[in-house]
């Protein structure tokens, strides 16, 4: 069986979302691989806007929670990419997640790798899904108050028994007044696996409705993601542009490996409760 590894923010605006689309559809489409990507953010989903999946879309996994629908008729195709996603509702409503596990639990049976999108924030709504995860990154951008958050989500993370595969370092433009990867990583006391660039052509491809890796496949924070799914997946990527391969071999271009924490085994499922909390 594969794993679950959810991507979760203590705050919104790191740019999660986006984080999990273009993984997903590099996953799929460049590494060849048997991705689906789960939105969990219930009270408000992005995933299906970011993968421009809204237009025919009638089952959810609103509906798979609430026995109206299979998981199998809730799951569509990205159509450039071939990825699976598993959307949530646009709409408001009350989200039993006591099935929540079990959907994991059935995807991970297909699937070489399922990648979960949750909700910002450390509220019950996180709870209620992060519980049946085996692994998670964590997405913050390099400012005091996302770093903060950060810090807040490793100890939840650690409360769930979660592991914790590394933390992810977004939208970085370089500038003097941002925290620096040191800085981040001795307040979190966990590595950054990894410098995602600011790109500006991530809001034109959010407005297209198509990921940026297949937008802007060559940009710097498209290399980065790719780079990233790689070792989520056990393998390396290196582009086979050859102008990139020379910069390398003269020294231009120095590649920093990227950073995962191995997750551990576990020989019992830890769960932090009995109780399940509705989200309404």
């Amino acid at each position: 069986m594969s794993l679950a590894i959810g991507v979760i923010s203590g705050k919104g605006g790191v740019g999660k979302t986006t984080l999990v689309s273009n993984l997903g559809v590099t996953i799929s489409k460049y590494f060849n691989k048997k991705a689906i990507v789960v939105d969990a953010n219930f009270s408000s989903s992005h995933l299906g806007i970011h993968l421009n999946l809204y237009r025919n879309l009638s089952n959810t996994i609103k509906e798979v929670l609430s026995g109206e629908s299979s998981l199998q008729q809730s799951i569509y195709i990205h159509p450039i990419s071939g990825l699976r996603v598993l959307p949530s509702s646009l709409k408001l409503g009350k989200f039993n997640t006591q099935k929540f596990g079990k959907i994991l639990r059935d995807l991970k049976k297909t699937y070489d790798i399922v990648i979960v999108d949750l909700a910002p924030g450390l509220g019950k709504e996180v709870i209620n899904v992060a519980k049946h995860l085996d692994a998670a990154i964590i997405v913050t951008t390099p400012d005091l108050p996302s770093a903060t958050d950060a810090l807040k989500t490793v100890k939840l993370l650690e409360k769930l028994k979660v592991d914790l595969l590394g933390v992810i370092l977004n939208r970085v433009s370089g500038n003097v007044y941002e925290l620096t990867r040191y800085e981040i990583e001795s307040m979190l006391k966990y590595p950054c696996s990894i410098a995602i660039p600011e790109d500006k052509s991530a809001i034109e491809s959010l407005a297209l409705g198509l990921p940026l890796v297949l937008y802007k496949p060559s940009s710097k924070a498209s290399l980065a993601i790719k780079k990233l799914a790689a070792a989520l997946i056990g393998t390396n990527y290196e582009p086979k542009d050859f102008g990139y391969r020379i910069k390398k071999l003269i020294g231009m271009i120095k590649e920093e490996p990227v950073i995962l924490i191995k997750p551990k085994e576990k020989k019992v499922k830890n769960k932090l409760n009995k109780n399940e909390f509705d989200i309404k």
